[in-house]
Order: structure tokens, then C-alpha cells, then sequence
């Protein structure tokens, strides 16, 4: 019989939520500790001082599964230092961090897959007679879709609207901006979403996320293959790849990797 009650149900691969981002997160060191920092100071333990959460917002179904000093240790596993300004020396480059991990729910029948994007800078600190110093710090972004190139756009227009003052006419407190995004942008499990997050900003802002199925899916721009790799080297891979052999890739950036 066909009817209502003989259609299939449709689940998305390894996630369920109805929220595009589960957690958005700025990792970095307090204000308050900075001065230390700078003079190669150490904690109470004796220990050098490490980053830390400075703020976060979570929506309503994040699970309660977030452990932050996992998150922390994967965006920096090595304590990141301060970098003194000098004469003409630009600010260092943003970098970016993917990740995945997966956890049992706390009744034991459910596996919960999340991907972590970390969006990492550094922001310009002023100290006094010693002069200018790079602090570095990150945006996190946790979430059970692989919508990178999504979260890649939240996390640079963030940065821009912040030391940028990219749009000037933006008089919404940055961290209202961030609770709606983190609970009132839906992901597309039930129809193809058209999101301009950054209402105004430019057309470059709306992105088009298809609808989900039951088949894994990453978000990325498949073009910047052509910007790092040679020809040569992608048709020797393509080759390769047909005859199954083993490839093994190296690179010490993280988000080249995945």
C-alpha cells in the first residue's frame, strides 16, 4: 500500500541536528595575564601559561558533550608564544584548523560525529614602553556538518567586522550576531538553504547549501587543488588513485591535510 506511512525516512550522514553550529567558541589568553606573558612569566605552578577559553556560546543541542581543554589541545597542541612587532613587519597570516571526533551519547545508543574548524590570528596588543606584540587567538567553530567553506566565511567576516570595521554601519553587538547564528541558522536536512548570514554585506555572502542525504558530504572549494599541487602531481595522484595504490600525503598544515 502506498501512503503516507509506507514513505522512507531520510537521515543525513552522521548528523541530526537542526542547528547548522552547535557551539562557536574565541580561544586565546586573558587581557589580564598579557603583561606576564610578555615577561616570560609563569603561572602559580611554575608552568608556562597556556590559552584559554574566553568565551562561547552553545545552542540548545549541542548535547552537552563539548569538552573545551579537547578543543583547546587540538587547536594549539603546542603553547603558542607572542610575537614582538618589529619595524615593518605585518601582522602573521590566519590560519585554519579541521578536525572531526565522535562520542558515545549519554545513554550509550547513539554515536555523535562533530567537525571542529578553528580559525586562528592574531590580534595586535600594545604594551606599554616595550611596544607592539602579535597575541595570538582563535575562533572555534564546532558543528555536525563538514560545511567548511561556510564556516571559513563566518570566521574571516567576524575578523574583518572586529579589527577591520568592515562595515562601519553594523551597530549589532558582535555577540548577538553570533547567538543567532548559533541558534537560529537551521541546516538543511529538510530543503536546500540560500543564507546571507551578513545581511548587506555583498552577494559574495549568500551561500547555497544543498539539501543533505544519506551520503557523506564535504564543503569545500575543490579549485585551490590547482593552487597548491602542480598538474603533474594531481594526474600522477588521479593515476594512482585508479590503480589503488597507496598514497601517503605529508604537510605540516593540518587543513591541507583533510
Amino acid at each position: 500500500m502506498i501512503g503516507k506511512e509506507c514513505k522512507i525516512k531520510k537521515f543525513p550522514y552522521l548528523a541530526y541536528s537542526p542547528n547548522i553550529i552547535e557551539y562557536f567558541a574565541v580561544i586565546g589568553y586573558p587581557e589580564k595575564i598579557i603583561p606576564q606573558l610578555l615577561d616570560g612569566g609563569r603561572n602559580s605552578n611554575g608552568n608556562k601559561y597556556s590559552p584559554t577559553l574566553l568565551s562561547f556560546i552553545n545552542s540548545n543541542t549541542d548535547f552537552g558533550l563539548i569538552d573545551n581543554e579537547l578543543i583547546i589541545g587540538q587547536v594549539y597542541p603546542d603553547i603558542p608564544l607572542p610575537i614582538k612587532k618589529e619595524e615593518n613587519q605585518e601582522i602573521p597570516s590566519p590560519s585554519n584548523v579541521i578536525y572531526s571526533f565522535c562520542f558515545d551519547s549519554t545513554d550509550g545508543k547513539d554515536k555523535l560525529f562533530h567537525v571542529c574548524f578553528a580559525y586562528k590570528y592574531y590580534e595586535k596588543y600594545t604594551y606599554g614602553e616595550f611596544g607592539d606584540y602579535y597575541i595570538p587567538k582563535a575562533f572555534v567553530i564546532i558543528s555536525q556538518y563538514n560545511y567548511f567553506t561556510l564556516f571559513k566565511f563566518i570566521c574571516e567576516y567576524l575578523y574583518h567586522l572586529i579589527y577591520e570595521n568592515k562595515d562601519k554601519n553594523n551597530q549589532i553587538p558582535l555577540e548577538i550576531v553570533i547567538y543567532n547564528i548559533v541558534n537560529f541558522v537551521p541546516s538543511p536536512i529538510n530543503y536546500e538553504l540560500h543564507l546571507n548570514i551578513f545581511d548587506g554585506s555583498c552577494d559574495e555572502g549568500v551561500v547555497q547549501l544543498g539539501q543533505l542525504s544519506g551520503y557523506p558530504y564535504l564543503q569545500f572549494d575543490l579549485g585551490e587543488i590547482f593552487d597548491l599541487l602542480p598538474l603533474n602531481m594531481i594526474l600522477e595522484i588521479y593515476i594512482f588513485s585508479v590503480l589503488e595504490q597507496s598514497i601517503l600525503f605529508f604537510s605540516s598544515n593540518l587543513e591541507l591535510l583533510i
